[in-house]
Order: C-alpha cells, then structure tokens, then sequence
C-alpha cells in the first residue's frame, strides 16, 4: 500500500481513484435502470421487471449520496451496497449469469477500488 494511501485513509479520506471507481459502478447503476425503464415500457405487463426495477432503484438511492466520496465512512456505505448487489446488477445488464463475464466487467468497473490492508 502506497504511505500517501495509507496516510489519506487514516486521517478518514479515501484515494482519488476510490472514488473514481465509485462513481463508474453507480453510472453502470444507473445505466442498468434505464434499461430496465425501456423493458418495462416494451413489456408492462412483466412484474419481475418491475421488481428488478424497484429494488435498483431502492439500491440507488440508498447510495446516491455516498457515491464518488474520498470520505472513509461514505465510501464504505457505497463499497457495503455495492458489494451486495453487484452481481446482480451485472447479470442483469449484461443478460448472463456467466462468472466470468460478470467478474471481468466487476474488475474493469471496480479498477482503482482501495482496499486497506
């Protein structure tokens, strides 16, 4: 671990690319939505859709704020729902349950993601 990661992570801020991989997983998100949105339009009879729909939406707002935060204990709330979620929400843009499809999409997406040791 780099000493100025280190140093930022104790005085309570996370690295700048922290942040930066915050933000393309909330993007992605909020991209998965919108696609949801355009199969609920096609389909409004799809109740599942629906759900999926809700739920993100739900996941969304619980990290809206946390998103793209160098604050420790904001970045630990957005890494927390993420972290829970994230496998769906790749399977669901991406339209597969294949790992290693979803794991190559969660490692260019989470790339610069700290990690303290």
């Amino acid at each position: 671990m780099p000493l100025y990661d280190y140093v930022s992570y104790s005085a309570g801020f996370m690295p700048k690319k922290d942040a930066e991989a915050q933000r393309r997983c909330y993007a992605y998100l909020r991209k998965t939505i919108l696609e949801l949105d355009k199969a609920v339009k096609e389909n409004p009879n799809e109740k599942n859709l629906k759900n999926i729909r809700s739920l993100f939406e739900n996941i969304r707002s619980m990290i809206d704020t946390a998103s793209g935060s160098q604050r420790v204990d904001r970045a630990h709330t957005f890494w927390k729902y993420w972290d829970k979620n994230k496998r769906m929400i790749i399977s669901t843009y991406e339209g597969t349950n294949d790992d290693y499809t979803i794991q190559d999409k969660m490692a260019e997406l989470e790339e610069g993601r700290y990690i303290p040791s």
